[in-house]
């Protein structure tokens, strides 16, 4: 199966949880997560701060994270987050990771991320990249537009694959449905 290491940020979550957490006595935890860097670095952060310091204030520590990760370039930056998390916020659907077996999670995922939101978040990670004023900073912006990139060929896919199981009344042959699919996996995961 794909692993879809698609735009996933739970820094809300964490700010939820990791005071449950604490309330309950937790002592250590576990955090597992995909290799996504441009997606996921707060959430490794936060994770490994909180793994010395239970008494850590979330917001302060995000606060920290764009300050010193992102430099200049942190308003952008938070705002490509904070849409991110608003989008998940409010999907009328919770996923277990499981999109591409099911055509409905593949509509709604390709429902979720439209060109006009695609859009949005690429205009953040320009705006960021141009505030970015170091190679350094540069690098850490191309991080989420790698991941932004990734999510793109990841909706083409499911857009693909929900053409091939039910295909619209203008659709192309099934061999060429079926190759532009497979075409777009073998992508994905060189991706």
């Amino acid at each position: 199966p794909i692993w879809l290491g698609g735009p996933w940020p739970l820094q809300r979550n964490l700010k939820r949880d990791l005071a449950f957490y604490r309330r309950m006595g937790v002592t250590g935890m576990h955090v597992h997560s995909t290799d996504n860097f441009g997606t996921n670095g707060q959430l490794y952060y936060i994770a490994a701060k909180f793994a010395w310091n239970t008494e850590c204030n979330v917001d302060d520590l995000l606060d920290d994270y764009y300050e010193y990760f992102y430099g200049p370039a942190r308003k952008p930056m938070e705002q490509y987050f904070a849409r991110l998390c608003d989008l998940f916020q409010d999907a009328p659907l919770c996923t277990d990771g499981y999109i591409y077996q099911y055509v409905e999670r593949r509509t709604w995922f390709i429902e979720l991320f439209n060109d006009s939101f695609l859009g949005e978040l690429h205009d953040l990670i320009e705006e960021a990249y141009e505030l970015a004023n170091t190679d350094v900073l540069k690098k850490r912006v191309e991080l989420s537009r790698f991941s932004l990139e990734y999510t793109e060929m990841l909706r083409d896919l499911l857009v693909s694959l929900n053409d091939c199981e039910k295909p619209g009344p203008n659709a192309v042959a099934k061999e060429i449905r079926k190759e532009r699919a497979r075409q777009l996996k073998r992508e994905l995961m060189a991706a």
